[in-house]
């Protein structure tokens, strides 16, 4: 039995049924009506859109920019190419209409320049500058263009050809045939230069390494001189520290005798050395006081050899070193002697020992 809407195994002709012919045309009709709203939503949304027009006016080719070209502001996508024809009063310019969304606002100053969309060629319209403190402009003015990326790089092309030729002009000057000659007589008296200074050099070999070796024993004789003194500053110096320190010890002798001497004698015994310094000086005669000043002299004297003759003790060595300990030692009980005395009759200082006594 033959299925309604299908052919039969003969090839004959579809016969659709009524229902089967409703659905297709419902079909038809939804499709058309989707497509017919699709098309009347595109079109009212770009109609019923608020866009805002400005213009601009090249007089470069804008090769390269089509209608929806996209318009930036420093980098922003704000808008698209609207439409572009010659201008109406200038036929050197081409006239540019630029649709800017609704939001956008723009000040004096801004700038208009063509810039490059990439490697296709493709061109696209930038926007910059403009000062928020100045007034906004009015919709559909005229936009003011700068020189775009090519023209820059054409200006700087210029300037680097003139550059380059500049130099160029003067390496020729620099290169003539005067200045190759005394190029040419500089480099024959540098070669004769080196050969006379290879002849030179292989002359003074031998002497030249005999210098080196002379050289070398000297340095090394520097250096045992050297580590010699080294070694006679480091015995110095043990010696040194070995005398300080019995120096110490015996200053803290002399110290401690000291350290038992009532101060209240101590005073008694000033205002007893003041009466008989004020006695002494009533009873001395100039004649006297010039013989105590000359001993006094004599004095010092004494002591100043005594300590060259300490330095000299000392830089003689070791040997000379114990004799100035000895010497030490004999002044520290000499010192000790004279606590002594002072802590029992402090009057002597002025009187001396004989009259003390």
């Amino acid at each position: 039995m033959q299925r309604p809407g299908f052919p039969d195994a003969g090839g004959g002709p579809v016969i659709l049924t009524r229902a089967q012919k409703v659905r297709l045309g419902a079909f038809v009709v939804c499709g058309v009506g989707v497509l017919l709203l699709s098309l009347v939503t595109l079109t009212g949304l770009r109609l019923w859109e608020h866009r805002l027009t400005y213009r601009a006016r090249f007089k470069e080719s804008i090769s390269g920019l089509e209608s929806n070209s996209p318009v930036k502001y420093q980098g922003l996508r704000i808008g698209r190419v609207e439409r572009m024809y010659i201008a109406p009063d200038d036929a050197r310019a081409i006239e540019v209409e630029l649709s800017l969304d609704d939001r956008t606002v723009l000040y004096e100053g801004v700038e208009c320049n063509l810039d490059m969309g990439g490697l296709t060629g493709l061109k696209s319209i930038n926007l910059s500058g403009g000062d928020p403190r100045r007034k906004k402009l009015p919709v559909g003015s005229m936009l003011p263009t700068g020189p775009s990326l090519f023209d820059r790089i054409t200006d700087n092309a210029a300037a680097i050809v003139g550059d380059v030729k500049r130099v160029a002009d003067e390496i020729a000057q620099w290169i003539n045939h005067d200045n190759r000659q005394r190029l040419e007589s500089l480099l024959i008296n540098l070669d004769k230069f080196i050969g006379h200074l290879d002849i030179v050099m292989m002359d003074s070999k031998v002497p030249l390494r005999q210098l080196i070796h002379e050289f070398g024993k000297t340095a090394a004789a520097v250096g045992n001189t050297a580590e010699q003194a080294t070694q006679t500053l480091q015995g110095v110096h043990q010696a040194v520290h070995r005398l300080e320190a019995q120096a110490t010890t015996t200053m803290q002798a002399v110290a401690r005798p000291l350290k038992d001497v009532d101060p209240r004698d101590v005073g008694q015994a000033v205002r007893a050395v003041r009466g008989a310094a004020t006695t002494l000086n009533e009873r001395l005669s100039a004649e006297e006081t010039g013989r105590a000043l000359a001993s006094l002299g004599e004095t010092l004297s004494s002591t100043n050899h005594l300590i060259l003759d300490v330095d000299l003790a000392v830089r003689a060595g070791r040997e000379d070193f114990t004799a100035s300990l000895s010497y030490l030692r004999q002044a520290a009980e000499d010192l000790r002697e004279f606590s002594r005395i002072l802590a029992q009759n402090p009057s002597v200082l002025v009187r001396g020992r004989g009259e003390s006594e």
